[in-house]
């Protein structure tokens, strides 16, 4: 069975507003599931924001559908750029749109192409991401004199644990790197019971790293 690949999605939606030569360009930043979904959201939007001029918006999903579209500004300057942040942070599942409000100047190609960039840029490093990571599902049970020690190992992993027994014997439940599996029961001698449950995606929070200048 093939492994997915680990993304970074968000569960909320996100919005974050730029001006450039009186032009207002507004970033938002939705977690979608389809291209269903995708049409949805566009719809809604255009009735929320009824008198925009323009749009443009990319999108990326995990069954490989993706699409860009400039909407109405020349060609390459808007969509693409948008398309091309989302590729940047392996953003999977989401649909970005930056609508704008035309304030009188033409911006240029490369102007646009820049502020488009940047507005795509300033909505996601204000949204909530999540990270949606490749990891393996393991079981470990263990005599009650080596709890100390697995936790310490499980710590210095960064496992998520998501239940934890003690009786007799410690057990954990959870998900780290594979890594941890092996090192486990090398370290348990035999004494240790471990069993590797196969891969998972989990979620987990992510801290946008992105030094955004909204000037």
């Amino acid at each position: 069975m093939n492994q997915l690949p680990s993304y970074v999605t968000l569960t909320e939606i996100a919005v974050a507003t730029l001006e450039e030569q009186r032009s207002k360009f507004i970033g938002v930043l939705l977690p979608v599931s389809s291209e269903v979904n995708v049409k949805e959201h566009l719809a809604r939007l255009k009735k929320e924001y009824p008198t925009a001029t323009h749009y443009c918006y990319a999108y990326r999903l995990t069954d490989g559908s993706s699409r860009s579209t400039d909407a109405g500004e020349p060609s390459g300057t808007a969509g693409m750029p948008i398309y091309m942040t989302l590729e940047r942070h392996n953003l999977k599942d989401v649909l970005l749109v930056v609508i704008r409000y035309f304030g009188g100047t033409l911006l240029g190609a490369g102007g646009l192409t820049r502020t488009y960039r940047r507005s795509a840029e300033l909505v996601i490093h204000h949204a909530k991401l999540k990270e949606m990571k490749q990891m393996r599902h393991f079981y470990v049970r263990v005599p009650l004199k080596d709890f100390g020690l697995v936790e310490s190992r499980l710590s210095s992993w960064q496992a998520i644990i998501i239940e934890r027994i003690v009786t007799d014997h410690v057990s954990f439940e959870g998900y780290a790197d594979h890594s941890l599996i092996a090192e486990l029961t090398n370290c348990g001698q035999g004494q240790w019971e471990v069993t590797d449950l196969g891969h998972r995606l989990v979620m987990s929070d992510l801290v946008p790293t992105s030094n955004v200048n909204p000037r």
